[in-house]
């Protein structure tokens, strides 16, 4: 579970809280707020979209918007070593 996930839930459980104690629990509310959610998850997947070489950032295609993701013959890997190496890695 994510913290945005955890931070959805308690917001709602005191939205919840608050209208059964003031006596004003409002079904349309509550359906909003859950389809607020919905929506903004879904924008949330939809924002990387892998296009085989390239990935998409934006919903609708715009030229010069997208970026490479193949390695050119000149692209260097690295890694960073772990605590227990201490060997230099060339």
């Amino acid at each position: 579970m994510t913290i945005g996930t955890r931070t959805n839930q308690a917001r709602s459980l005191r939205y919840y809280r608050t209208c059964m104690l003031s006596g004003r629990y409002s079904v349309l509310a509550e359906a909003q707020s859950l389809r607020s959610d919905r929506a903004r998850a879904e924008a949330w997947s939809l924002a990387f979209v892998l296009l085989g070489r390239y990935v998409a950032t934006e919903l609708e295609p715009k030229p010069g918007r997208n970026v490479a993701t193949e390695r050119s013959f000149c692209s260097i890997a690295t890694q960073r070593p772990s605590s227990s190496e201490t060997s230099i890695q060339h």
